[in-house]
């Protein structure tokens, strides 16, 4: 009867030794009710157009030029797919790359410098060079969408890839609700985001515990960006054991449960002859 509660104070004590989960899964912590928090200085902030940007930006006017607005807008092209014989009755508008000098290639006005400018600014750059060409057209209508936004999240999320960004505008919560959302093994005190800015590479850490990320310059994130979900401690101590120790870990549990029970058969038949 000893040795069998020798044995359970063994197992028990190994099942006491295992850590729990770090206290730290829970995001805002230091949230309180009715709280806000001011984050109009960077939602305000628009995406810097940078090389290798696909952009897609098409010419209209609000009034009947549409023949002469048309020379500033590159041809619609058709698909034909395999198996078809006539060409898709759905066109794709064609879309401009941003060059390593910086530049595209417009029609009619010929290489126009975007690289480092906003949406907002390369908007008023067009449409000021479209009236300059062509006086005769009035208030041109710039439509302008940035077709490469996408950043890269790896790491401890559910659906580690390339994210892409339809709105332009989007958060490091969105990123990560887009990848699936953190594992329970993620260190949501340190996602590293590394970015590109101006031939630089900047590093920043986020701590999505903390409610002072949403007035963080990071928060709101950028085209390419890279994101890092770094595992926590816990699992970084529990990868640590190879298939070698999880093996023997394996054989002394086996072990264990069969002393358990040869030790508890020996009980039973000892005050079954007494």
């Amino acid at each position: 009867m000893k040795f069998k509660l020798l044995l359970s104070g063994f197992a028990l004590s190994l099942l006491l030794s295992c850590k729990s989960v770090p206290d730290n899964i829970t995001l805002f912590q230091d949230l309180k009710n009715n709280q806000t928090i001011n984050i109009e200085q960077y939602y305000n902030s628009e995406p810097v157009i940078i090389p290798n940007d696909r952009l897609l930006i098409t010419i209209s006017s609000p009034v009947l030029n549409q023949e002469k607005v048309a020379q500033f807008n590159l041809p619609v092209i058709s698909y034909l797919y395999p198996g078809e014989t006539g060409l898709s009755s759905a066109g794709a508008l064609q879309t401009y790359l941003v060059e390593k000098d910086s530049t595209i290639n417009f029609p009619v006005i010929g290489k126009i410098k975007l690289a480092g400018l906003t949406k907002t600014e390369a908007i008023s750059l067009i449409g000021n060079l479209v009236t300059r060409y062509a006086p005769d057209i009035i208030e041109p209508v710039v439509n302008f969408q940035i077709l490469t936004f996408r950043v890269i999240v790896v790491g401890e999320v559910n659906r580690p890839g390339g994210v892409v960004i339809s709105n332009e505008r989007a958060s490091i919560l969105d990123v990560i609700g887009t990848a699936g959302g953190l594992t329970l093994y993620a260190d949501r005190k340190n996602i590293k985001i590394i970015r590109e800015n101006g031939g630089q590479s900047e590093f920043a850490i986020l701590d999505l515990t903390k409610s002072d990320i949403f007035t963080s310059p990071y928060f709101y994130v950028r085209q390419n960006d890279f994101i890092v979900v770094e595992p926590n401690k816990t699992h970084i101590k529990d990868s640590g054991y190879g298939a070698d120790t999880n093996y023997k870990m394996s054989v002394i549990s086996m072990i264990i449960g069969v002393v358990s029970l040869i030790a508890s058969t020996v009980v039973t038949i000892v005050a079954i002859n007494k």
